[in-house]
């Protein structure tokens, strides 16, 4: 499988994998196959890097927010919703919310396209977060890691240049 990853680097492909330390990963694995001393350097990235050149590449408009911008703004969502009082604490309720949001968005599920049954008043919450999240993300021209590739996807945004995806290496 290196080897065949290695070919794909060397004829120009992005290789994107989860974070941070996979991309630490997948390079010290491919330099350590490496003959000789020198060798192109990678294209391996994480996704939120590589999201943000494609949004920057295609020419997006709305300021992505950085996680932390996201978490705050979840987190003052949360804060003033009608639930809020019933809550025990705002960051548990809105990191689930927010990790909910992102994983909708990152299998291009719409929110505003669910419903919650009677019987399901924490979905409901939920939902209600998602719109008043997205009304504001929307009224300051924002967009946020869980929209981007949908968001770039709508706009037909130019496909990147050839991509792997690439899963952690087993340890």
């Amino acid at each position: 499988m290196l080897d065949e990853i290695r070919s794909l680097v060397d004829d120009g492909a992005a290789i994107v994998v989860a974070d941070a330390l996979a991309v630490r990963q997948w390079e010290a694995a491919l330099a350590g196959a490496r003959t000789g001393r020198v060798w192109p350097s990678s294209a391996i990235v994480a996704y939120d890097t590589w999201a943000r050149e494609w949004w920057s590449e295609a020419g997006g408009v709305a300021l992505p927010l950085s996680r932390a911008q996201s978490r705050a703004l979840w987190r003052a969502t949360v804060a003033a919703s009608p639930e809020a009082e019933r809550l025990v604490g705002i960051d548990g309720p809105a990191q689930w919310a927010a990790a909910a949001h992102h994983d909708l968005g990152q299998a291009l599920v719409d929110p505003g396209d669910l419903q919650a049954l009677g019987s399901e008043p924490d979905f409901a919450a939920f939902l209600r977060w998602c719109a008043d999240y997205r009304a504001v993300l929307a009224a300051r021209g924002w967009t946020d890691d869980a929209r981007l590739a949908a968001d770039l996807l709508s706009a037909g945004a130019p496909q990147p240049r050839t991509l792997v995806v690439a899963e952690p290496l087993e340890q």
